[in-house]
């Protein structure tokens, strides 16, 4: 008698937990996103003045289209919102923004690694919270200065102040060096 219920609840337990479809691997929001064909056809992208920076050092990031136009206008017949984000990077930039009173942009800006690596650089654009677009570049970040940028070798007598901000994170650092006595 065991032995048949046994038998069935196994039998019950295999017919329920088959399913039609089989569950992804990867993570539902980190899908592959088929851009929007009319943002591609802009050529809307990421740049970066370098590929390969020191920490500290800035790099400058830029939107641009395939037509180097400057009007960034258009975007809002596409997009409620184009992000910048860093891998490996908490935080992210909204660099085009559709409003009630117009759109706001801002087609380049500055920024500064203070850590080591590889970062993958991407803008991300969403239409009624869907993201439709999605582009990105590479920046590798080494070290080959001396400690904070300096070169204490050379360390002069002159007062000099330094600071480096950060657009994602919500810090700044910043040293001042001189010589006492």
């Amino acid at each position: 008698m065991y032995k048949k219920i046994l038998a069935l609840s196994v039998a019950g337990l295999l017919l329920f937990s088959c399913s039609d479809t089989e569950m992804a691997d990867s993570n539902p929001t980190e899908t592959q996103i088929k851009n929007d064909p009319a943002l591609t056809s802009l050529g809307l992208k990421i740049t970066a003045d370098k590929s390969g920076v020191n920490i500290f050092e800035n790099i400058d990031f830029k939107l641009s289209q395939k037509n180097q136009s400057t009007y960034f206008g258009i975007l809002a017949d596409y997009l409620d919102v184009l992000t910048f984000k860093i891998s490996n990077t908490e935080g992210e930039k909204i660099i085009f923004e559709k409003t009630q009173n117009g759109n706001s942009v801002t087609t380049s800006f500055n920024y500064h690694f203070y850590y080591l690596g590889n970062y993958t650089v991407s803008i991300e654009g969403f239409k009624d919270g869907k993201k439709i677009y999605t582009d990105q570049t590479s920046v590798n970040v080494t070290d080959n200065n001396d400690f904070l940028a300096v070169n204490w070798n050379g360390f002069t007598a002159t007062d000099m102040a330094t600071g480096y901000n950060n657009i994602l994170q919500k810090n700044t650092l910043g040293f001042f060096n001189g010589f006492e006595n």
